[in-house]
């Protein structure tokens, strides 16, 4: 709502889980969005659909021995994408493909020294490509590389050695010149790590190893990349903690300040494979395993580590990571994204074939309601709003007035006219002009 100074800054509290396409190839890969169109991966192509489920279109196929497990990355018309092998390609290539369908590249087709069967998507900045391997490189232990859009600029940034962790499988991220990743194994307690590099691969540094075991301080091997907001890393890792289900963790870019915001116990989810999505202040993310049916949930967490909710537990009946049939798909492996108030993402088995769906999840939006209360205003929030904000305005300049039903007095008030409401039922708050305002002097409560 624009008058009164507010502006909802996030969403969430799921429901309407929709069955957009039953696609039957087991896609292990995410999606990307451009229009209403959805792009992604199966082991064997790449497809596209409507957001409503409509239109799903094959607009590549590889051949059998391609076995993507990488989502794909859009700029523009071209999508762009890597491969963990194919005929006559067995570490793998990098390719492109316009959106229509046309002009498959393979860009760059990749040694065993440098890197093989990947499982981690493409960074894109600018005009260069980032990726990993998950194997090979000179102790085939995975590497970290870069490339022109063009396929020209092919350079290895780093050879891991298994001290410094092995087997990166999550997509990097990028900040000022610095990637930051994860490792699945090795590294000083055998239970991966994260690690910092420089786009030109200068300066790695492992900013935390991971101990493993079943503690409440434990963590181990990350499957998932990392997000960033401003100077904070959010994760996920696969196994190790309560249950060896996992956890969710955040980190400071600079590696201090490493806290465990949630650990996975089984019947709320287990082994999570997807990088976290960050809406405002909330963390969005599925995990394979575990939930109501053992086959995986979609789930929601404050950044503060509060608010925990599944959203979506995958129906049964339970067969984790194995071929199962049922009504909305089982094990989400992959990373989720959020367009207006709806998640989309896959799974990589179940749905009607058994061979993984692409769905979706809707968010309801909550209802602010505004009343008055004698000569105050009063506002109504859903205490229990996770991923919802209000945010305010200390005046009512030109820039809020332009939106309103009346013109406002340019003056600014004494006070913020609406304070955080985050996670209250009800405020009051005294200013009995503003409400006059937009509603004038004889107005009912709403």
């Amino acid at each position: 709502m624009a008058c009164c100074g507010l502006a909802l800054a996030a969403s969430l509290s799921a429901q309407n889980f929709t069955l957009l396409q039953t696609n039957g190839s087991a896609s292990a890969a995410g999606l990307v969005i451009s229009g209403d169109a959805l792009y992604g991966t199966t082991p064997g192509t790449v497809f596209k659909l409507q957001t409503n489920g409509t239109g799903y279109t094959v607009l590549h196929v590889f051949p059998s021995e391609a076995n993507i497990r990488a989502g794909l990355v859009l700029s523009g018309n071209t999508l762009y994408g890597i491969t963990r092998g194919g005929v006559g390609h067995t570490n793998g290539t990098i390719f492109s493909l316009n959106t229509d369908g046309t002009g498959f590249t393979n860009l760059h087709i990749l040694a065993r020294n440098e890197g093989a069967g990947a499982r981690a998507g493409l960074l894109l900045s600018g005009n260069r490509l980032y990726g990993a391997g998950q194997a090979g490189g000179i102790f085939n232990r995975g590497t970290l590389f870069a490339l022109n859009t063009d396929g020209t600029g092919f350079t290895n940034l780093h050879h891991f050695n298994s001290t410094d962790g092995e087997a990166p499988s999550g997509t990097l991220v990028q900040s000022d010149g610095v990637l930051y990743g994860t490792t699945y194994a090795a590294g000083a307690s055998g239970a991966g790590n994260i690690f910092k590099i420089n786009t030109d691969g200068t300066g790695f540094t492992v900013l935390h190893d991971f101990i493993g075991g079943s503690t409440t301080n434990a963590g181990g091997t990350p499957f998932a990349g990392l997000i960033l907001s401003g100077s904070l890393l959010y994760g996920v890792t696969t196994y190790a903690g309560i249950n060896d289900s996992g956890t969710i963790f955040r980190m400071n870019t600079d590696g201090s300040g490493f806290r465990h915001l949630r650990q996975f116990q089984g019947t709320n989810g287990a082994h999570s494979k997807a990088s976290l999505l960050l809406r405002g202040s909330t963390l969005f993310g599925t995990t394979a395993t575990g939930g109501s049916n053992d086959n995986g949930t979609v789930f929601c967490i404050q950044t503060d580590g509060s608010g925990f909710t599944n959203l979506h537990h995958f129906s049964g009946p339970p067969y984790p990571y194995g071929w199962t049939q049922n009504s909305d798909g089982a094990n989400p492996y992959t990373d989720l994204i959020l367009v207006g108030n709806r998640l989309y993402g896959t799974t990589q088995n179940g749905g009607s074939t058994g061979g993984g769906t692409v769905f979706s999840l809707s968010l309801p939006i909550p209802q602010l309601k505004i009343a008055s209360s004698g000569t105050n205003v009063v506002l109504k929030w859903p205490a229990n709003s996770p991923g919802f904000s209000l945010e305010s305005s200390t005046s009512f300049d030109s820039p809020w007035s332009a939106t309103m039903p009346v013109t406002l007095d340019p003056a600014p008030v004494s006070r913020p006219f609406v304070e955080c409401l985050s996670g209250l039922a009800t405020r009051e708050v005294i200013e009995p002009d503003v409400f006059q305002h937009f509603f004038g002097p004889n107005a009912d409560a709403a």
